[in-house]
Formats: C-alpha cells, structure tokens, sequence
C-alpha cells in the first residue's frame, strides 16, 4: 500500500513538473511575441500647415513653393525597415476651367513619392526620428522640354505629384483645382497606415514662391481607420 502511494506520488510529481515546464515554455514565448509586438515600429505621417512647406528659388529664375510632410517612428520602438509613401487615391474634385484633356488620378495611383532631398522612396528609419517626403509642389514653369526636345508652353501651373521616378508622359502635373488624396504609410512586415487630405490649386502661374504658398491650400491630414474603397 505504501509503495503504490509513492509510485503516485512521483508520478504526480513527474505531471506537475512536466505541466510546469510547458507553461513555462508557453510563457516564454508569450512575453517573447509580447516584447516584439510591443516594440514594433509606429510610423506617423504628420503635416504642419507652417512648417512643412518650403520656398525654392534659384539665380535662373525659377522659383517653386513645396509641400512636405514628415513621416515620423516613435521612440522606443524597433527600427522601420523599406518605409514609403505611396498615392493610394486620387480623385478629381473640381475641374479647371478649359481644363485639359489629361485625367492622370488613377495613372498616379500606386506610385511612391520621392523622400526630401534624396533620389530614393525607400528608407530606414531608427526610433525617435523623422524624415520629410516631397509630396507635391507648384512652380513658375511656363516651358518644359520633353526627351526628345519639343517645347511645350504652359498657359497654366499644375499641381506637380513628386513620384519617383517621374512618369516620361508627364501624369504627375494634374491641371485640376481640386483633389482628394489618400496616402499609404508602409513599412517592411508592418500593415500600411492611410491618411486622407484634401489640396486644391487655382492654376495661376506665380513668380513669387510666397504667392504660391498662399494660393496652394492643404487641408490637415486625416488618418482613415481603414483602406480606401
């Protein structure tokens, strides 16, 4: 009778041994997807009506008013691997009177900007810091050569998309006065973020780079709980 109370007793033990071993495997790796999850990357695209706009002008004569906002990865988080910024929408609110013939809303859709002051639309981001992304700018171009060297006279200024690279048929001026867009946040194993704006130009070619920026009006970005349909 004694032997068979010990025989259950370890064998009682060898379960809750074995039992505790597997919850602590399973609480391992609870805390190790816990601590990854935790701290994965967390982009923000943020736009300051003041400060995320910059004048350009050079000794030739051009002069453009741009439109850059900053894609930010919070403290204390993972680096943000292969970020960009893409159009996900496009859409034509209100057509310019005598506008062209030329619709480029869903030729422009998919196509990534190009990040301030850098050739590529790719970066990697280390937490707490922050980078600019051109996204669209006006400027006093009134004659554009295309490759093959015909000249083109502009009787007005279009919205210029700063995609990269820039489309040779020329898709990224929109000669409306008014779009919606909707940009798409991604990162490297991360769900993209979608933010809506709303941006309007009158078409009015300007000199001036400060007349530009009073003329070129985007609305606060709105981010969207979930993709655009």
């Amino acid at each position: 009778m004694e032997l068979n109370t010990a025989t259950d007793s370890a064998g009682a033990a060898e379960w809750i041994g074995a039992v505790g071993t597997a919850l602590a495997v399973i609480l391992a790796l609870w805390l190790q997807w816990l601590r990854v999850w935790l701290r994965r990357p967390a982009l923000v695209l943020e736009f300051d009506g003041k400060r995320d706009r910059a004048d350009i002008r050079h000794a030739d004569g051009y002069a453009s008013h741009w439109v850059r906002p900053r894609v930010r990865n919070r403290p204390g988080r993972d680096s943000a691997d292969d970020v960009e910024v893409m159009l996900a929408r496009v859409r034509l609110l209100d057509e310019a009177p005598g506008s062209r013939s030329e619709r480029p809303e869903e030729l422009l859709e998919g196509l990534a900007l190009k990040w301030s002051e850098l050739t590529s639309t790719k970066v990697s981001m280390p937490p707490g810091t922050a980078r600019r992304i051109d996204f669209v700018h006006v400027d006093n171009t009134r004659v554009e050569k295309s490759p093959d060297g015909v000249e083109e006279h502009l009787e007005r200024a279009p919205i210029r998309f700063d995609v990269c690279p820039l489309p040779a048929a020329k898709y990224h001026r929109a000669f409306g006065q008014a779009y919606e867009v909707t940009l798409a946040l991604t990162a490297r194993d991360t769900d993209a973020v979608y933010y809506m704006t709303h941006l309007s130009y009158d078409g009015v070619l300007r000199d001036e780079p400060r007349a530009m920026a009073e003329a070129l009006n985007v609305e606060a970005l709105r981010r969207l709980r979930k993709p655009p349909s």
